[in-house]
């Protein structure tokens, strides 16, 4: 867990940060983000030098079309995926932690929006490699502002935590 809380957008400036660091990934690596999400998501990843490719949504659930996922995945070279459930509807996790392991692929996740949000019983953040959570005063848990950036990996969160002294 990153200790310092942190301003929202800089956590998942962080978090892309220490990621890109981590897995070695080139400028103008590809990341998956859905249509619908925040800007905080897609900022975070085009100031990291990588590009965001989008992927649509489904009407019904405003998640994304996992068809598309599917094979935006298998046919083209993602090296992340960054997760935004909007109001804290996630898509179906255990799907995408499936096509993402069987593709190499990087689970991100902006929890900024979903801090207490699951899916089988599972936090959102059980999923990912690293993610981020706001404490904006909007949210389930605040601190007026900020943000916070955690992972289970203790290099990752050594080098969000680089990052945010500098």
């Amino acid at each position: 867990l990153l200790q310092n809380p942190v301003e929202t957008r800089a956590a998942n400036l962080l978090l892309v940060a220490a990621a890109k660091e981590y897995y070695d990934w080139k400028d103008n690596d590809l990341v998956l983000i859905s249509t619908v999400g925040f800007p905080t998501t897609t900022s975070s990843v085009v100031q990291n030098r990588l590009t965001p490719r989008f992927v649509d949504i489904e009407m019904d659930s405003l998640n994304w079309n996992m068809e598309q996922v599917e094979k935006t995945l298998r046919q083209e070279s993602i090296k992340a995926i960054f997760v935004s459930p909007v109001l804290g509807n996630p898509p179906d996790m255990d799907r995408l932690t499936r096509i993402c392991q069987e593709t190499g692929t990087v689970l991100l996740l902006d929890n900024c929006d979903s801090i207490l949000s699951s899916w089988n019983g599972r936090y959102l953040n059980e999923y990912a490699a690293i993610s981020s959570c706001s404490l904006y005063v909007a949210h389930e848990i605040t601190t007026l502002e900020g943000g916070m950036v955690s992972s289970d990996n203790p290099r990752l969160i050594d080098l969000a935590r680089s990052y945010g002294t500098w």
